[in-house]
């Protein structure tokens, strides 16, 4: 009888255990589907500092290209060799997979949005004024780095061969979008406050950060059209960065994966053959540059036993 009563639980245990929505199984609560906007546009903004401030030889090598640092056992990247580790790929990769479709989504998702309140259309209004300048931003990088780019086509996942438009049109476009992304800021408004891993959602020091990309762009093409150059700068420059408080600027943590770029790739690896290039320690020794201690470590030059002479040495 006992037995009976055993069995019996059994089979209840496992009739109740069942379900008919399988479907709910194959759901990865880790990895969901649908995300809010303010997310993705976190991730975006993160992805798109990640590939400015790495110096992983696969992904960003203008420290070396600029000779700011140098290698001392594997040269080839020191040596602008771009195509071994095919740098240029993917450098394309981490703007436009991981950067800028990021950001073309959280926009998307935060234009769906429906607002209740006078606060929350501003918050929206402004949240899509930012995604735009960082965008903007974004895309200049990749002109100055390339010159004509996939731009007008870029992000459509059903175009497989985009367009390549022209690098000058291009800066044209990047201009208005500025220029309309600094209309819609309003600074009596919210933005995306944590979610902004740079200004924690201060939408004054966007407004400051998109005058100075303005006056950046203004800079870049006065070799080009010195009048549409000098226009820019005038106009932006009475809102500019004036201070290094004003930077922007993305605090990393203190451990993986969200640590800063520079330590992974310096310090987790283990590689030890990055050394100063003399190219750029030389100028700064010959100008007593107060930088050079933030940049670089001195090292003993002297040639005599018990002696210690400190230098920083390229």
């Amino acid at each position: 009888m006992k037995n009976k009563y055993l069995l019996f639980i059994l089979i209840a245990s496992i009739l109740v255990a069942c379900t008919d929505n399988f479907d709910d199984m194959n759901i990865d609560k880790k990895r969901p589907a649908e995300v809010p906007g303010d997310a993705v546009f976190t991730s975006g903004q993160k992805n798109l500092v990640d590939q400015m401030s790495t110096p992983n030889v696969n992904l960003n090598i203008f420290r070396l290209v600029a000779q700011y640092w140098t290698e001392t056992t594997y040269t080839d990247e020191a040596n602008y060799d771009l195509v071994n580790r095919t740098i240029p790929d993917l450098t394309f990769r981490e703007y436009y997979r991981d950067a800028l479709k990021d950001l073309d989504e959280a926009a998307k998702l935060i234009a769906e949005e429906e607002t209740l309140t006078d606060a929350e259309a501003k918050s929206k209004k402004n949240r899509l004024a930012i995604i735009e300048l960082v965008t903007c931003f974004a895309y200049q990088h990749l002109v100055d780095i390339f010159g004509n780019v996939p731009y007008t086509e870029a992000l459509d996942l059903g175009q497989v061969t985009p367009a390549y438009d022209d690098a000058w049109t291009i800066y044209q476009d990047l201009i208005s979008r500025v220029n309309a992304a600094l209309g819609n800021l309003d600074d009596s408004g919210g933005s995306f406050g944590g979610q902004d891993l740079v200004y924690g959602g201060d939408v004054a020091a966007w407004i400051k950060f998109g005058q100075s990309l303005k006056l950046k762009i203004g800079i870049t093409i006065a070799d080009h059209d010195n009048t549409q150059a000098r226009s820019l700068v005038e106009a932006a420059v009475g809102g500019v960065f004036t201070d290094n408080a004003d930077n922007a600027l993305l605090h990393y943590l203190g451990a993986p994966p969200n640590s800063n770029q520079i330590h992974n790739e310096l310090v987790l690896t283990g590689r030890k053959d990055f050394v100063g290039a003399n190219t750029m320690v030389d100028i700064l020794n010959d100008l007593e540059d107060p930088r050079r201690a933030a940049y670089y470590t001195q090292v003993d030059t002297s040639t005599e036993s018990g002696v210690v002479k400190l230098a920083y040495v390229g």
